[in-house]
């Protein structure tokens, strides 16, 4: 059921980044890229447990995107545009991104737990 609640809020985060993928990029590089990144996107879903790194990453993504003011935040955000990726296309980036790297992190915790407690 957690899983239907990811999606719709990636759906709807998608089409709020949706006004953004028209504006003098390169449409086949960001097709492309997106295509890649949903594919990647509903495979890991469709394994157990993985959604609750991707809520964690939506809202790592968020924040991001709130903090895009500061200054290396929107060097990196204007080295994007430079490269011809959408704002669109890097929110899906960072969200696959980040859901790697906090399931990681949460991994080697339990593993330095277990390792630790004996």
């Amino acid at each position: 059921m957690i899983e239907i609640y990811v999606f719709v809020i990636m759906l709807v985060s998608a089409l709020l980044l949706l006004s953004s993928f028209f504006k003098g990029v390169s449409l086949f590089i960001n097709l492309v890229l997106i295509a890649l990144i949903l594919i990647l996107l509903s495979t890991d879903l469709k394994k157990k447990e993985l959604h609750k790194y991707y809520l964690i990453s939506l809202f790592a993504t968020a924040i991001f995107f709130i903090l895009s003011s500061t200054k290396p935040i929107k060097a990196l955000l204007d080295l994007t545009t430079y490269t011809s990726l959408s704002l669109f296309t890097v929110a899906f980036i960072l969200v696959y991104v980040l859901a790697h790297i906090s399931g990681l992190v949460h991994m080697g915790i339990e593993t330095l737990a277990e390792k630790y407690k004996k």
